[in-house]
């Protein structure tokens, strides 16, 4: 990926929005550590975290461009315990 853009992750709940990471350049092991808190949630079937890249903020028509995603399960989520095996 080139180094000189900014890149964010959106976090979708049974595809509706929810939260949106700050943006950050990329180095060598990007990692946002950001805590979302979520009360009085639905019941939901799956997580989709999106990776997006900038755009350009020098041409206004540019938008940010998706990278990749990670679909989850919400089976696979179910422990009350930080999770990291994505």
């Amino acid at each position: 990926m080139p180094r000189c853009f900014r890149y964010y992750c959106e976090l979708c709940l049974d595809k509706t929005l929810y939260a949106r990471t700050s943006s950050k350049p990329l180095v060598d092991n990007v990692f946002w550590g950001e805590h979302f808190d979520f009360t009085m949630l639905q019941k939901m079937d799956e997580v989709c975290i999106n990776l997006y890249r900038e755009g350009d903020p020098k041409k206004k028509k540019e938008r940010s461009t998706l990278i990749g995603y990670i679909l989850i399960a919400i089976e696979q989520l179910s422990s009350r315990h930080p999770v990291e095996r994505w």
